[in-house]
């Protein structure tokens, strides 16, 4: 005989209003602090979330969280430590049905939720040892490594990235550009594995350099846990003036030679900021303005429906003429067909410091204050009505 779907929800509902209750007692009654409680609340959680997954298999772990947090007057523990001690119980099922518990429920949710490639061993050390909490933290930074090492870049959590642009010229004679931390970044935040991106203002190579070799883009980066996005990405270059062979030689202003693409990054010429080293794409701002309108089309013509683009750009900034490029960009973008989708701000560190002190005072003088940000706006299509 079948239930009706009604009923089903019903019964859904009353056992995540259970199960809320019980969570949000138990945290007004005992000190959250209490190793019991603490105990007491994972179990609860586990062998629940267990029952009411199997009898509603179209619900979510993510479904059930929220609606468990949006129980009127729920005063349970929040999504992250539900989160957390259902890993717990996924990587240690067997310790729930111990008695007696070698180690804090703290300490075992430490372990679990790390990046430590041999979770049983840290385990093995931990019970034997019985460190604080601090000297587990330190043991797990031990073993796991500096970000950096691990992934190759600095994997930032706001939109303010605080990056040192490129040095001067690199070795294919570029000047500026966005920093490598910047670019590896934006392929973590708007590319998953396997997506295409295409560079059509590629100078030297940059993105396809950052894919090549940091680890956090390598093919075994896909099975692991942790920054579960990262994996090989596909990187399609071409240039005005291509340096390396790799490159294609194409004038993004008339057309991108690649069919498709789940991610475009464009880092053009600042109009005039670099006179007389590259192509600055027109003597007025105007034909500057139209031609980054033609690359939007370009761009339009092979971005997947769900792809972005990312466009990078400074201010023109100059005692007697300043153009705010940043703004013209996203105009230019939006008039291509594109819709904004956020802004990232990259404040560089070393603007003041590569004019030298003379520019420097010269700037102070005709009081001028010196560009110490990129700003990479992003966009996606725009939805079709």
């Amino acid at each position: 005989m079948s239930v009706e779907p009604n009923i089903m929800i019903d019964a859904c509902a009353t056992q995540i209003e259970d199960l809320a209750r019980r969570l949000s007692d138990r945290s007004t009654q005992r000190g959250s602090h209490d190793d019991s409680y603490s105990w007491e609340q994972a179990t609860d959680y586990v062998n629940s979330r267990s029952a009411i997954l199997a009898d509603h298999p179209r619900l979510t772990p993510q479904q059930l969280n929220k609606r468990i947090r949006g129980v009127e007057g729920y005063q349970g523990p929040g999504g992250s430590w539900l989160s957390h001690s259902w890993r717990v119980y996924e990587v240690w099922p067997e310790i729930f049905c111990l008695k007696t518990k070698k180690l804090s429920y703290l300490h075992y949710k430490s372990i679990a939720n790390s990046t430590v490639p041999d979770k049983p061993a840290l385990r093995a050390w931990a019970e034997e040892k019985q460190p604080t909490q601090a000297e587990l933290r330190e043991k797990i930074k031990e073993l796991t490594g500096d970000e950096r090492t691990l992934l190759g870049f600095r994997l930032m959590t706001t939109n303010l990235w605080r990056f040192a642009s490129s040095d001067g010229a690199d070795d294919q004679g570029f000047d500026g550009g966005i920093s490598n931390d910047v670019v590896a970044n934006l392929l973590h935040y708007f590319t998953d594995p396997g997506d295409v991106v295409v560079d059509p203002f590629a100078g030297s190579g940059r993105t396809k350099t950052m894919v090549d070799t940091l680890p956090y883009f390598s093919a075994d980066w896909e099975d692991r846990k942790a920054h579960h996005h990262g994996g090989p990405r596909k990187v399609l270059m071409s240039d005005i003036a291509p340096k390396l062979p790799a490159i294609q030689q194409a004038d993004a202003r008339e057309h991108i030679p690649f069919d498709s693409a789940d991610f475009i990054l464009l880092d053009p010429p600042y109009w005039r900021i670099a006179e007389g080293k590259y192509d600055h794409m027109g003597e007025t701002i105007g034909e500057w303005f139209n031609g980054l309108v033609a690359v939007g089309m370009n761009c339009q013509s092979i971005l997947n429906n769900d792809g972005m683009v990312a466009l990078a750009l400074d201010d023109f900034l100059r005692s007697k003429q300043t153009v705010s490029l940043i703004t013209l960009g996203v105009r230019a973008m939006e008039e291509a067909g594109f819709r904004h989708a956020m802004s990232i701000y990259n404040n560089y560190n070393n603007a003041c410091s590569s004019m030298g002190a003379l520019g420097q005072w010269r700037a102070m003088k005709a009081r001028l204050p010196v560009n110490g940000v990129k700003v990479i706006n992003i966009f996606c299509k725009k939805e079709e009505n």
